[in-house]
């Protein structure tokens, strides 16, 4: 049954005097509720007094009595039985104004929740198997001070915050607390102990920097390729059981002194040779072959 506005009815229908069955769609105070009867086919709401004595309860989905002189005055003048009016004829209306009803699109039905300024916030529709909670004013809380909360979806979970987005856990200070946190332009995260654990990672930076007391690294393999590497150092200490070093153009060492030991031979090859000191050479050993 189609709806149908009070502007649309004829001057002498909205005029002509009535008594009819009514359904109660919403409870407005102890001496006013909103009704809905048929009119031509389709339902048509007014807004009813009581004009019984005493009051009585009257709740949403009962069934009334009304009666009128014409369809801008409507007067409620009994109550019928305990038949329950059509699910799509119910709504729950508070004192402040908020209200659970529900609504009917053709022949598809929601359940709708809206605030005292008429705005939606909680919608479910039966025919799509989706449900929607929004506030459009104030903020949200979910809270289970003595339980937990689970969110689960048979596929994707997504948050987005036009502040962005912040996960922590634990008690305590909030400096010291684990957390994620995801602005407009970074993403930071923060532990006393960070731990990741994958079969394969890939990590994608156009710049890079590391600053830390410590770092140790154990690794079966590594490969560098870089087009320059530069490394600063006070001390630099290496330990190696072989090593190998392929230069093609040029291999240039400057220190302030240079001290090569060889527990065993030392060799020393090349298409050229040359030592210059500005100062005396030394050689010394136990045989010298020259030539």
């Amino acid at each position: 049954m189609s709806k149908l506005s009070l502007s649309s009815v004829s001057p002498k229908e909205a005029t002509a005097s009535y008594v009819r069955r009514a359904a109660v769609v919403e409870v407005a105070s102890e001496q006013r509720c909103v009704v809905r009867i048929e009119h031509d086919g389709r339902a048509l709401e007014l807004s009813a007094v009581m004009a019984i004595s005493p009051l009585p309860r009257i709740e949403v989905g009962r069934h009334v009595l009304v009666t009128g002189e014409d369809l801008e005055r409507c007067y409620v003048i009994g109550v019928l039985g305990d038949e329950a009016a059509p699910a799509s004829e119910r709504r729950l209306t508070t004192r402040s104004g908020a209200s659970a009803a529900v609504s009917t699109d053709g022949e598809r039905e929601r359940i709708e929740v809206r605030d005292p300024a008429g705005r939606l916030v909680f919608e479910y529709r039966p025919d799509l198997g989706r449900g929607l909670l929004s506030v459009p004013a104030g903020d949200l809380a979910l809270a289970a001070p003595q339980g937990n909360i689970d969110l689960v979806a048979g596929g994707a979970i997504r948050c987005r915050g036009a502040g962005g987005v912040t996960l922590e856990a634990g008690d305590g200070d909030a400096s010291a607390r684990p957390s994620l946190a995801l602005g407009q332009t970074e993403a930071r995260l923060g532990a006393r102990a960070v731990k990741l654990v994958g079969e394969r990672a890939e990590v994608l930076f156009a710049e890079a920097s590391y600053r830390g007391v410590q770092l140790s690294a154990a690794v079966e393999q590594v490969k560098v390729v870089a087009d320059r590497m530069e490394t600063l150092a006070t001390h630099v200490f290496e330990r190696l059981k072989r090593s190998f070093r392929r230069v093609e153009d040029l291999d240039e060492l400057l220190a302030g002194r240079v001290r090569t030991r060889a527990s065993g031979a030392y060799s020393v090859k090349g298409g050229h040779a040359s030592i210059e000191a500005e100062d005396d050479v030394k050689i010394d050993g136990k045989r010298i072959h020259l030539g």
